[in-house]
């Protein structure tokens, strides 16, 4: 049977749609979880306590705030410590507290490129100094790899505060019954922006599906420890894969 050149031609271009469409990367096509506006990831002046609102360990889609299309995702995880605590089973790391250590790490892929951002929240007594919390530094543990990721050099690294106030439990009844006194604190919190390239991309889209360490270095040893280690959960690890198939080109932003 003959086929005319038009024909062959027009069939040449079905199999390579059908083709490309079998082929299609199955991390794009998974579903997101959730939705955000661009705007309100904006972290420059601090966010709420926790990230209160914020949804964790999802598969998160950026959306440009006016017009309503796609930008991007991004999957956020949250870890938090109450570093006066002994006993793990009362411990309250997400209280406002002092002494307690916020760390909301967020993980991108926009159409302009991919970044890692950290934001550090640290509770103290009013009058103690918080300027020094700022994240200088992330190292990720995968496998038998460590990856260390730098800030990008036009990132500003912002410190925040504001004062707040808590009430102290000084006896039996709790301070809600009555029991405590309310005293100041100051909530700081900084910010940093880190590099994520298409070698770093790659190497965590590939991570093994289970939490991972990493360590932030902070800026100066004022603070209680230069370092902090801290676990990323297997949620977060999970979707990494789909996030940064987003753009795997993965321009640093």
């Amino acid at each position: 049977m003959k086929i005319k050149l038009w024909q062959s031609t027009l069939l040449a271009t079905i199999l390579s749609i059908t083709t490309s469409a079998v082929n299609f990367n199955p991390v794009m096509a998974q579903q997101t979880e959730a939705t955000i506006d661009e705007d309100e990831l904006i972290t420059l002046d601090g966010i709420p306590w926790a990230a209160e609102g914020w949804p964790f360990s999802k598969i998160v889609e950026i959306r440009e705030t006016l017009v309503n299309s796609v930008v991007g995702r991004t999957v956020i995880d949250l870890h938090g410590v109450d570093t006066d605590c002994v006993v793990e089973a009362v411990c309250s790391p997400f209280s406002l507290a002092p002494g307690n250590l916020i760390i909301v790490s967020m993980w991108s892929s926009k159409l302009e490129g991919c970044a890692a951002e950290l934001v550090v929240q640290h509770t103290l007594p009013t009058g103690e100094e918080g300027n020094k919390i700022v994240p200088v530094k992330l190292d990720i543990g995968i496998g038998d790899s460590l990856i260390s990721l730098t800030p990008q050099q036009n990132a500003t690294p912002t410190v925040s505060q504001r004062n707040y106030t808590y009430s102290e439990n000084t006896g039996l009844l709790p301070p809600i019954l009555g029991g405590g006194r309310t005293r100041r604190g100051t909530l700081y919190a900084s910010r940093n922006v880190f590099i994520v390239d298409a070698t770093v991309a790659s190497l965590l889209s590939n991570a093994p599906e289970k939490e991972v360490r990493a360590r932030v270095s902070f800026a100066d040893a004022g603070f209680p420890r230069k370092w902090r280690v801290f676990p990323i959960g297997v949620e977060t690890v999970k979707r990494w894969r789909s996030v940064f198939g987003f753009n795997s080109t993965c321009r640093p932003l």
